[in-house]
């Protein structure tokens, strides 16, 4: 094959190519046209294609300016079914439309990507062939989204028993791979219109939200099979409305409907980058260097990146490195060593460091995945309504980082961070059963401990304020101070002394308002920050004691003997595991107790002379 007659020449930075896909029906062979145009104002009016390039490995034949050119057998199937039967479209697809054997090309283009999705005048996404079940999915939402009337109100009877085997097929869609895609929260954020197809089905994407959204407002209300219903949505019945924010189209369409809000705003590139890193944790990518290659275009231009850019030349841990010192040096912070962003790699080639983090896998049942919330990390959040972080603590004041980077051998760094140990690891409380329950061995270990300290007999109340004030980071769930701690003090010992030997249950329900004498359904929201906030920081967490018997949380996995430090730069405590002379980075925590200069997650803990600061070198 004569590729040099096909890509005459690389693309030049404004440069774009698109194909003309000639008519044809059924299974005839495809015929295609690539034509380049030295600028995106010079090109023909074009539909950007969203989909899976499938199986790399397994290829069909298409005629591409009279040559045989190879593709996914994917994409073969996805030009058959959208090519119109008697006149031609115009469209860009990155496997023809970029040279995928020119490097330099592909990592330039990385930068272009969010443009040609912007400037297209339609995204066509195609989501795979057609079954019986596809199209009953494409029908409903064709037959939903034309029955909205004023107000977006809809006929009840789509939640008719009748109707329910066609929910399922609507539900049993999202289990199609474009769904996990990580680069289509980018091409949908951007799209002036998109429609979904499936062979010859189609649905304009503005249905499909409208079907979302009237399903996500009245889920208690489905009927036919509960059972099923919980079954595919990988919920137990109690937690239906949690269940459907982890539809891979609803996690979609908050993803994509916050981008698109946020951009406007001109954001921090680097915060943006990691923002949308941190939250799309279900989206997956072939290349691991396009877990971060898929927001590059949406956090900034080559200017505000600071030379941050796409290489496809160098590996996935060079990258991974240069990201991790674009966050550092641009945010002067050092959070990202515990954030959890790293994709999956190959660990036959390369193994991650420690300070490169891999989301936990705790389940999507137990709601810790959502666009909104950093990753596990409920001591960071995502500022309201922007692409930046808003830190609840400050545990090293303002300080900033002191860290290097070294490589020990070709495909291993070793992060050198200063800072000082404040405790260590003595005890490590059971691991909850789920994120609405607190164990009840818990409450014995924080008697215990304010037993020790306090040494009279108001232990057992010292006991439970610490207890839930080390549970919820004494924080609400928007990271601000507690409003009315007595109130939070107050609901925790009744449902101590209502649980009695059991589990402490967290899961909100109108029986707690009527326990406090409110009318069920007030949403008080200082009752309702508890709930929420203490679910949030159960997720994958597990309480310890430090050796100077303060309370903490931290993630499940650590044990006796880890190490809790301070390392400059980072707004909360980070736990390391000693390992044959080096660290072992363990993730973060919430220390509860004082040091000399107030508490120590704001910074009171920072009274340490500097001359007993350390270098942590962590592996």
């Amino acid at each position: 094959m004569a590729m040099r007659a096909i890509y005459k020449s690389s693309l030049g930075e404004d440069g774009i190519r698109l194909i003309t896909l000639l008519p044809g029906l059924d299974r005839a062979p495809v015929v295609c046209e690539l034509a380049t145009f030295e600028s995106h104002e010079e090109a023909l009016p074009y539909e950007a294609l969203s989909y899976t390039w499938g199986d790399p490995s397994v290829t069909a034949p298409i005629i591409l300016n009279h040559q045989k050119f190879r593709v996914t057998v994917n994409l073969q199937h996805a030009l058959q079914d959208l090519r119109y039967p008697n006149r031609p479209r115009t469209l860009w697809i990155d496997a023809v439309c970029i040279n995928q054997k020119d490097v330099p090309e592909r990592s330039e283009h990385v930068s272009q990507m969010g443009r040609i999705y912007a400037s297209a005048a339609n995204v066509v996404v195609w989501l795979g062939l057609g079954t019986a079940d596809s199209d009953t999915a494409l029908d409903f939402m064709n037959e939903i989204g034309g029955s909205f009337g004023p107000n977006n109100t809809l006929p009840s009877h789509f939640l008719h028993p009748k109707q329910t085997p066609k929910w399922f097929s609507f539900f049993r869609l999202f289990n199609r791979p474009w769904f996990s895609r990580r680069w289509i929260i980018q091409e949908i954020s951007l799209a002036r219109t998109a429609i979904l197809c499936c062979s010859n089905r189609a649905v304009p994407w503005r249905f499909l939200n409208l079907v979302l959204m009237f399903h996500q407002s009245c889920a208690k209300e489905i009927s036919g099979s509960r059972n099923e219903y919980c079954q595919l949505l990988d919920v137990p019945d109690a937690l239906v409305e949690e269940g459907l924010t982890h539809l891979p189209a609803i996690k979609l369409r908050i993803a994509a409907e916050f981008v698109r809000a946020c951009l406007p705003q001109k954001p921090n590139p680097a915060e943006a980058l990691v923002t949308m890193m941190l939250n799309s944790g279900d989206f997956k990518s072939m290349d691991p260097r396009d877990a971060i290659y898929a927001f590059l275009s949406l956090a900034g231009d080559k200017k505000s990146l600071q030379g941050f850019h796409a290489d496809y030349s160098k590996s996935e841990l060079e990258i991974f490195k240069e990201f991790v010192e674009f966050f550092i040096n641009s945010t002067s912070a050092l959070d990202i060593i515990y954030f959890e962003w790293a994709p999956e790699i190959d660990a036959a080639k390369n193994t991650l460091p420690s300070w490169m983090l891999r989301p936990v896998n705790v389940g999507a049942s137990l709601g810790k995945k959502q666009f909104l919330t950093v990753g596990s990390s409920s001591f960071c959040t995502i500022e309201p309504g922007h692409l930046s972080l808003r830190y609840y603590f400050s545990a090293s004041r303002d300080s900033l980082p002191r860290m290097r980077i070294s490589t020990i051998h070709q495909s291993a760094f070793v992060l050198s961070a200063t800072g000082f140990q404040i405790g260590e690891i003595t005890q490590v409380g059971q691991i909850p059963q789920s994120h609405v329950s607190i164990p009840r061995s818990w409450v014995s270990m924080a008697q215990e401990c304010a037993r020790s300290k306090f040494h009279q007999d108001t232990h057992i109340e010292e006991g439970l304020v610490e207890l839930w004030q080390t549970i919820t980071g004494n924080r609400n769930f928007m990271g601000y101070p507690i409003d009315f701690p007595d109130q939070w003090s107050k609901l925790f010992r009744q449902l101590v002394e209502e649980s009695g030997s059991n589990d402490l249950s967290i899961f909100d329900s109108p029986d707690v308002y009527r326990r406090f004498g409110l009318p069920e359904g007030t949403g008080v929201r200082n009752l309702d920050n508890f709930f929420v906030r203490a679910q949030q920081t159960m997720i994958a967490r597990t309480l310890f004691v430090s050796a100077d018997g303060n309370l903490g949380m931290g993630p499940v996995g650590i044990r006796g003997g880890d190490v809790v430090a301070i390392l400059l730069g980072c707004h909360v405590p980070v736990i390391l595991r000693p390992e044959d002379g080096h660290y072992i980075m363990v993730g973060e925590c919430y220390l509860h107790g004082d040091g000399k200069e107030g508490p120590i997650m704001t910074g009171g803990a920072m009274a340490f002379p500097e001359e007993g600061y350390t270098q942590f070198i962590i592996h």
